[in-house]
């Protein structure tokens, strides 16, 4: 396919751009972010990008993609081969991301890419990157069949639970918090009686959470005296240890809005509901 030609279209509102301090920054949107990637991302000759939608694998329906992009030939309007998927990406930083042109891309993305490939039938895929400096991108990603078994066979496992009515096992992924709270969304109070291996293992993971917290809080002291004013910290093989960013953040004064504005703010008000588990003190 060859690598996409990438430009930045900077009137497009669906990026706001900063100056600040002698540095640009921009502030992606979410959906309309891919959008405008996906906008500025320009075929080589004999190529189109095309929207995409929601797709099924030819012989196992359960098997979806949501490619952002689709890549065809160019024969006539309406009429071209599929050649590979696009996804538009941005990132805040290039932490784990190889050189541009090449497939050196996190696993995550490389995994989604891949899965876009199987739905889809085609050999490869690419992801257009916007992020600090602006657009990169990267590919070809081509499929690699014994990745793509060990994922089809996860997948045929996890709908066998489902249709088998056999719930995964609690974890820490944030996917699992959200859906424990949706399926107790009332509050009732009463008393329950965990398991003795919960009690302490929660009581000792707040415990660490804390101490790492701490830890943390003092090595970022330490961190903030040895750089001074200066934006990156390297170790002594030059390896990045962090970055240090400075920039204004605007927001409503809600108190002197409510206090001017009483029915204005009344009017945008919105209601959320928290589901927190707070730990008990300790009575030593």
């Amino acid at each position: 396919m060859g690598q996409p030609v990438l430009a930045l279209l900077a009137e497009d509102q669906r990026l706001v751009r900063r100056r600040h301090r002698g540095h640009v920054h921009w502030s992606p949107g979410g959906a309309g972010c891919r959008r405008l990637v996906g906008h500025t991302v320009g075929a080589p000759a004999g190529m189109y990008v095309r929207p995409a939608g929601l797709y099924a694998h030819e012989a196992r329906r359960w098997q979806l993609a949501t490619p952002d992009r689709l890549v065809r030939t160019w024969v006539r309007p309406g009429v071209g081969r599929l050649m590979s998927v696009l996804e538009c990406k941005w990132t805040g930083a290039w932490d784990g991301w190889g050189e541009p042109g090449t497939d050196d891309i996190p696993v995550y993305y490389r995994a989604q890419v891949l899965w876009q490939c199987d739905v889809l039938g085609v050999d490869e895929g690419h992801i257009a990157m916007l992020g600090p400096g602006g657009f990169r991108a990267y590919g070809p990603i081509r499929r690699d069949e014994r990745d793509l078994t060990v994922m089809r066979d996860a997948g045929r496992r996890l709908l066998a639970r489902v249709d088998g009515g056999d719930p995964p096992q609690v974890d820490e992924h944030t996917a699992t918090l959200a859906t424990l709270k949706r399926l107790h969304p009332d509050l009732v109070d009463e008393q329950t009686e965990v398991s003795t291996e919960t009690a302490a293992g929660y009581r000792r993971a707040r415990a660490l959470k804390q101490a790492a917290s701490r830890l943390c809080d003092r090595f970022e002291a330490r961190l903030r005296a040895e750089m001074g004013p200066n934006r990156t910290a390297v170790d002594a093989a030059g390896v990045k240890v962090a970055t240090r960013s400075v920039y204004d953040v605007t927001r409503v004064d809600t108190v002197r809005l409510k206090a001017d504005q009483p029915e204005m703010a009344a009017a945008y008000a919105t209601t959320s509901t928290t589901d927190r588990i707070t730990p008990a003190r300790s009575k030593r």
